[in-house]
């Protein structure tokens, strides 16, 4: 029993960026609409198949960057894993084919723990 904790801490400590990945929803592509990507506000974490015993991690904070082809846009930080007011307001302003970032994307684990995943973003279709 004890020797499986161990594993088990272990495999979380050193597996989380590899194995978990934050993404808007359920939306697994580069692309979305507006509609689709405000239909489900939040960033929701997604896990491999190798990664279903770590168990416990959610979204503490990420940054928000709408960038457009004319300008570098803003800059938005949120708490949690649902998006602010002015990130929701942003993404419908946004036009077609401006790109949404999202980086500095924290989770924290059962253990208290904080980290950091790998930043992904959306462009608008």
């Amino acid at each position: 029993m004890r020797l499986t904790i161990v594993c088990l801490i272990a495999f979380y400590s050193f597996g989380v960026q590899a194995q978990v990945k934050a993404l808007v929803g359920n939306i697994k592509t580069e692309n979305a609409t507006k509609t689709e990507i405000l239909v489900q506000p939040f960033l929701k974490l997604h896990y491999d198949s190798t990664s279903k015993y770590i168990l416990g991690l959610s979204v503490t904070s990420f940054t928000f960057n709408n960038q457009t082809k004319a300008s570098s846009g803003i800059e938005l930080d949120n708490t949690g894993n649902y998006f602010n007011p002015d990130i929701k307001q942003a993404i419908k302003l946004a036009n077609i084919g401006s790109k949404l970032y999202f980086d500095n994307i924290k989770v924290k684990g059962p253990d208290g723990t904080t980290r950091t995943l790998m930043p992904f973003n959306l462009t608008i279709r």
